[in-house]
């Protein structure tokens, strides 16, 4: 037994699917970055110790970690995850992005300016020395280590 069916008119709706789409692909995206975060805050213990050159660094407070965040770019459709940039912590940051590859970082003295009499102190940053610190990668290995979570944070993103 066949069935046959004649279509006469059939409604598409081209933006409507490009639309959830793009929304899908965006929401697919930010999983890979915040999976690609976790594995990498997950990764760096906490010890007041020091690692080797080349293996995965300990950090002796917390904070240094949850300065590693992860955002979506909107307009690129694109994750970014990493270190913080923000310009209240630029030392910290500064410091965890060379973790990540190794270079130099200056060793500074930080100590209030009393000079001017009044109530209003500013904090005097002086460079001492500068350090080399061989990299300790902690991002590259959380993005090999989760490339198969990568992929599948794309399954059914789109609704």
């Amino acid at each position: 037994m066949a069935v046959t069916m004649r279509l006469r008119r059939m409604n598409f709706d081209r933006r409507g699917l490009q639309r959830r789409a793009d929304r899908g692909k965006l929401r697919g995206v930010g999983i890979a970055g915040a999976i690609v975060r976790n594995s990498a805050r997950r990764s760096i213990g906490e010890s007041p110790g020091t690692t080797s050159p080349g293996s995965i660094p300990l950090v002796q407070k917390r904070f240094l970690v949850r300065l590693i965040r992860s955002a979506v770019d909107r307009r690129t459709g694109t994750a970014v995850a990493g270190p913080t940039t923000n310009p209240r912590v630029a030392g910290a940051a500064r410091f965890m992005r060379t973790l990540e590859m190794g270079g130099e970082l200056p060793e500074t003295i930080t100590f209030r300016n009393r000079r001017g009499g009044g109530r209003r102190r500013r904090t005097v940053t002086v460079p001492r020395r500068v350090r080399r610190i061989a990299a300790r990668p902690y991002m590259q290995p959380a993005v090999r280590r989760e490339r198969r979570n990568i992929t599948r944070a794309f399954q059914g993103v789109i609704r």
